[in-house]
């Protein structure tokens, strides 16, 4: 095949433009790799955190502690795929389970700790989670004091010894009658 000479060789062309004032294009710079696109929302909870809550739950369910909160959060920020939850009980209390964690205030803050822990999307999301729910946590009721208890408090005259012996024996009478029904 005829060579058009009229050309310069392939290698002359980038001297040949900057001969005639044309610079070759710069070379194409390697581009940062992409960031992951964000998980979805349900996706980065169910692998992140969702194992821990749910023995987290578990646990409260069947412990029915005075501050389910703290144990929640213990629970959550100890998990490892290994964890076994402790098994729950039948029949011993007076509420369902779902009924019990409604009534601690539990699930509200487990719920917006969720939304935290998916708004900041920190590197360990369960230590993020259990500390929110530690610093968030709502108070436990406050615990009836028995008034023999109460009674101790003056404890001391020998009139108030005979009071509180009547409320002992009052008392055995009440559980003697109700192991007897």
């Amino acid at each position: 095949a005829p060579v058009d000479e009229s050309l310069p060789p392939a290698q002359d062309a980038p001297e040949e433009l900057a001969l005639q004032g044309h610079r070759p294009p710069p070379p194409k710079k390697a581009s940062a790799p992409a960031a992951p696109p964000r998980q979805p929302t349900h996706a980065y909870l169910a692998t992140s955190v969702q194992p821990a809550v749910r023995h987290a739950l578990r646990s409260v369910a069947a412990l029915r502690p005075y501050d389910p909160c703290q144990v929640a959060a213990d629970a959550i920020r100890s998990w490892t795929p290994d964890s076994k939850p402790p098994g729950l009980s039948a029949g011993r209390e007076k509420l369902r389970t779902g009924e019990y964690l409604e009534s601690t205030g539990l699930l509200g803050v487990l719920h917006a700790g969720m939304c935290a822990v998916n708004r900041a999307r920190p590197a360990d999301p369960r230590v993020y989670l259990a500390d929110y729910i530690s610093e968030n946590a709502v108070a436990p009721p406050p615990v009836e004091v028995p008034d023999y208890v109460k009674a101790l408090e003056g404890f001391g005259t020998e009139e108030q010894l005979s009071k509180l012996e009547k409320m002992h024996e009052e008392t055995r009478a009440t559980l003697e009658a109700v192991n007897e029904a």
